[in-house]
């Protein structure tokens, strides 16, 4: 992976560096930033080595927090199993059901 600074600046006044100095064809900083966005986005969502780190990480790190409705109070004890729990635990317990149910059909 690469290690990018952050610039100093905020990003509306990192945007405004780059306004086309001619009038007529000059868009807003934040107009700048917006297809900054889907450029960024659109080519990220081409690179495979970059979304297997995105989901390596996320089977690492990510933390998973849920907060039932009203009906689901009634329905779920106070203890919330999914409460803070990491992503990785959540596909571990969904890989175990799952064998859990391919061994039972297997018999």
């Amino acid at each position: 992976m690469y290690d990018i600074e952050d610039p100093d600046l905020n990003l509306i006044a990192f945007a405004d560096q780059f306004v086309d100095p001619d009038p007529t064809k000059a868009q807003p900083p934040e107009e700048i930033l917006r297809r900054a966005r889907m450029i960024i986005a659109t080519e990220l969502g081409k690179d495979p080595v970059l979304w297997q780190a995105i989901r390596d990480a996320f089977k690492t790190d990510a933390i998973i927090s849920v907060t039932p409705t009203e009906r689901g109070v009634a329905k779920i004890d106070e203890h919330n199993w999914l409460s803070k729990r990491c992503a990785i635990e959540l596909l571990n317990v969904g890989l175990r059901i799952y064998r859990l149910l391919t061994s039972r059909a297997d018999g």
